[in-house]
């Protein structure tokens, strides 16, 4: 899932060292701390390997009561991805990669204590490359991930990544080939290791998300001066209409229910400010589904769909300071925006959402000396 953080939320980095040790997680902060919750709404900061330093939060998958969180600290230069276990308790983090310059850009966890991760490695030469980490019950292994024969030094990226079983999963992302054009970029995992598979016509954009229904059917959502949708099958490519209404969407988000519906959330970038936007597929068609031009800015960065149909869109809006904002779908396409709880006086942003079937939602705010800090929002 292509990530984003509104201009809102920038503030002074705080360089990570070489070499810098794991520290104690930070305990969690009670309900009473958090100003502004809605009683519907749990707030929790999340913990982190490295307290002080600026940490985001990029994505979050569920099981029950259980969700896997993944984080950054630093930089996607010169940072290090970490995962955080949230299990109603404490939560606890733990490092994925004791290597500077490796961020996680998704996770797909589906059984319990085991996840798949996928990013990229920042190096200075040759290139940025591929990376994909396994969190089984505790044991981090790192699978390799191919290099496209044709890439420019190597240059390769993951973007999302959704599994069905800790034996079939699916990566998207992109390279850049000799002459620096991007080119999708796609990967099987087969319980073993990674292999390369065809990307067919969206050959030649980005690869922003993949969700697989099954292992016979999977949503790809791309991009390169508009968004395109397309479904993957053993019988090949199809794709999906986008309202051809003027209007360019940037999709961040793509969550599936079932083979012929999905979600994709993202903005509207014709719209100034930016505002957020969400389509619905039915089949080889979607549809936009109406939000409110208010407030003013919106851009929603993740979604999530339980299997009756309705979902749950996390991104923030920004008037006088940033606040994550959470946007509810119902099956018939109504909408209605929560904001779950506003820190004063400083800034939030929600990355992500996961709904399985309770919802959690994972982002990052701006703590009183400036530091990026984690949190979540449980749904009561």
């Amino acid at each position: 899932m292509t990530r984003r953080v509104l201009a809102a939320l920038a503030c002074l980095a705080v360089a990570l060292p070489v070499g810098l040790a794991s520290a104690a997680p930070a305990s969690s902060a009670p309900d009473a701390t958090v100003a502004g919750h809605q009683a519907n709404w749990r707030a929790v900061q999340l913990s982190t390997p490295y307290p002080g330093y600026d940490n985001q939060t990029l994505d979050v998958d569920c099981i029950g009561r259980t969700c896997w969180i993944l984080g950054l600290v630093g930089t996607q230069d010169d940072g290090r991805a970490y995962i955080t276990v949230l299990d109603g308790h404490t939560p606890a983090s733990t490092p994925l990669t004791d290597v500077n310059g490796t961020s996680g850009s998704a996770l797909s966890c589906p059984e319990p204590d085991w996840c798949m991760i996928v990013g990229a490695v920042h190096t200075p030469a040759p290139s940025d490359r591929t990376w994909a980490a396994v969190y089984a019950d505790g044991v981090i292994t790192y699978p390799a991930t191919p290099t496209p024969t044709n890439g420019m030094q190597g240059q390769g990226y993951l973007d999302d990544v959704s599994c069905t079983s800790t034996k079939w999963c699916v990566a998207v992302g992109h390279y850049f080939d000799p002459q620096g054009n991007v080119q999708g970029l796609m990967l099987q995992w087969n319980g073993r290791k990674w292999k390369r598979i065809e990307a067919g016509p969206t050959a030649g954009r980005f690869l922003n998300d993949v969700d697989c229904v099954s292992e016979r059917h999977c949503v790809v959502s791309s991009s390169a001066d508009r968004l395109q949708l397309r479904q993957w099958t053993p019988r090949g490519w199809f794709r999906i209409a986008v309202p051809a209404d003027g209007k360019v969407i940037a999709g961040l988000g793509l969550d599936c229910h079932s083979l012929n519906s999905c979600v994709v959330a993202g903005f509207d970038t014709t719209a100034n400010p930016p505002q957020g936007a969400l389509l619905r597929t039915t089949g080889r068609e979607s549809h936009r589904i109406a939000l409110a031009t208010n407030p003013a800015t919106f851009i929603l960065n993740s979604v999530a769909c339980t299997a009756d149909g309705n979902c749950l869109a996390a991104g923030g809006t920004e008037e006088k300071y940033a606040r994550g904002g959470l946007v509810w779908i119902s099956p018939t396409d109504k909408v209605r925006l929560t904001v779950p709880y506003i820190p004063q006086p400083y800034g939030t942003q929600l990355m992500g959402v996961s709904c399985n079937p309770r919802c959690v939602a994972v982002g990052q705010g701006v703590s009183s000396d400036y530091v990026l800090t984690p949190y979540a929002v449980i749904a009561r």
